[in-house]
């Protein structure tokens, strides 16, 4: 870890959870002073801990109650049909009864063997009496059956909301079951049904310990909802926290939180922190949804023309978060795909700047995954 010829540290002393010297096994035990106690790691390395710099959490909490829908190595699934014996042995795990809802998470239409998504159909002939939903590997879409539909209340006459898609069957308004961004907004309270606190609190805790068991000393959340807030206060609260978490509201929450003193920007406490706000100015290259400059190459679900994908946010409320945060010295973060939002974002900062009067190149604004990106706007 020091260039191309690595120095390593034949011993390392430890006192009061830091490092106080690194050397020699003589200079190591010097530093440690008598009665101290030895670990021979016995030729392994000793590595500094990892920092997570961009994951979910709480969303991985979750998916531990629910089917794994994801790929090899990580999943089993190759099929439409690997996916519907997934959520049936989830049911089957789970006793649930008519009316159930059944969740999975992670499926990958470009790794299956259809080289599509699952349609309402398919879920309701394998699952008629139990609402079924399986978020996409990427989280920015989701594919209902007809009973999640109904509990969401959506049918062929709902349109579709700013910032998202609804795809419809071929020559209808009829869902064929795949909704895109904000159109999944709809079955968020279906996902998030209340769960006893304690229940949570012990999938936190056997989360941090998958992140803790491959090296990771600090694990991001990086888009905390209004109702998971509250929840991960009190896993910090309790010392459930065995490791640190790094979180981001976000950004519907922003009038709540920036400039109102209700939480304490960027300031450790009993493992967490939280970091800043979380935006989301577009969606994924998977879906199509990655806002772009120039259309798609490949076939677009729901669109014919001119398919560039679409903003999450207008440009002029992305101007507004960007001054209330900067106003309020708030670290800003948001994920942008597509060049044509990594436009927006540059455009809100210089917006924000001009407003406020200020140029200060600390503010440490962070486009996540930045997948789509063009010379000129690096």
């Amino acid at each position: 870890m020091a260039g191309h010829q690595p120095v390593y540290v034949e011993a390392l002393a430890v006192r009061d959870g830091k490092i106080v010297a690194a050397g020699s096994k003589a200079q190591a035990l010097k530093a440690a002073g008598r009665g101290a106690r030895q670990i021979d790691l016995k030729g392994a390395t000793l590595l500094p801990g990892f920092i997570d710099a961009h994951s979910h959490m709480l969303n991985y909490a979750d998916s531990l109650v629910q089917a794994n829908l994801n790929p090899p190595p990580v999943g089993g699934v190759r099929s439409i049909a690997d996916i519907i014996s997934e959520v049936g042995r989830l049911k089957v795990s789970m006793k649930a009864g008519d009316g159930v809802l059944l969740v999975g998470q992670g499926y990958d239409p470009d790794q299956l063997a259809e080289k599509r998504h699952p349609t309402a159909e398919e879920l309701d002939m394998a699952f008629p009496n139990n609402p079924v939903l399986l978020m996409h590997a990427s989280g920015h879409m989701l594919v209902a059956n007809t009973a999640a539909m109904k509990i969401a209340g959506i049918d062929a006459s709902t349109k579709d909301p700013e910032g998202g898609a609804i795809i419809r069957k071929p020559g209808t308004t009829e869902p064929q079951g795949l909704f895109q961004e904000t159109a999944m907004h709809p079955f968020i309270p279906q996902v998030q049904a209340p769960r006893p606190l304690d229940e949570n609190l012990v999938l936190i805790k056997r989360a941090l310990g998958h992140y803790a068991a491959n090296g990771y000393t600090t694990a991001a959340e990086h888009l905390v909802m209004p109702d998971k807030m509250p929840l991960l206060q009190a896993a910090a609260d309790r010392g459930i926290l065995t490791i640190d978490v790094e979180a981001l509201p976000a950004y519907l929450m922003a009038d709540q939180l920036v400039g109102t003193g209700k939480i304490r920007w960027g300031e450790l406490k009993n493992g967490l922190k939280w970091a800043g706000l979380k935006l989301a100015t577009d969606g994924s290259p998977q879906g199509k949804t990655a806002y772009l400059t120039k259309p798609y190459l490949t076939p677009v679900p729901g669109c014919k023309t001119d398919c560039r994908g679409f903003p999450n946010i207008p440009q002029d409320e992305l101007n507004r978060l960007f001054v209330l945060a900067y106003r309020n010295g708030v670290q800003l973060y948001s994920h942008c795909n597509g060049d044509a939002s990594i436009d927006m974002m540059i455009a809100a900062h210089r917006f924000a700047e001009k407003d406020l009067g200020i140029v200060d190149f600390n503010r440490r604004t962070v486009i996540i995954h930045s997948q789509i990106m063009r010379p000129d706007q690096l």
